[in-house]
């Protein structure tokens, strides 16, 4: 067999969100989900930048800038964290 295109695999996932009667999604929005999962776990510096080198960007900020975006409740806990931080040190 030859092996699929991105159109040949875009039509299966098509077909399969359709048949578990969900809204498509393009393939993409996994990708970014995918990368978004691995940010937000990542413990420092090193472990970003090897996602970074594992999703092919080799510019960090790239990722953190596209895929980094924070949801408002878990920007708000981080912003709340560094003022208990601040707090514990005085």
């Amino acid at each position: 067999h030859e092996p699929l295109g991105s159109t040949g695999i875009r039509k299966i996932i098509k077909r399969r969100f359709s048949e578990a009667g969900l809204e498509y999604q393009k393939p993409h929005s996994f990708r970014h989900g995918c990368i978004f999962e691995a940010i937000e776990r990542a413990d420092g510096a090193q472990e970003m930048k090897a996602i970074s080198q594992n999703v092919g960007h080799s510019n960090v900020g790239y990722i953190v800038s596209v895929y980094g975006q924070l949801p408002e409740k878990t920007l708000i806990g981080c912003i709340n964290n560094l003022r208990s931080k601040q707090h514990d040190k005085e």
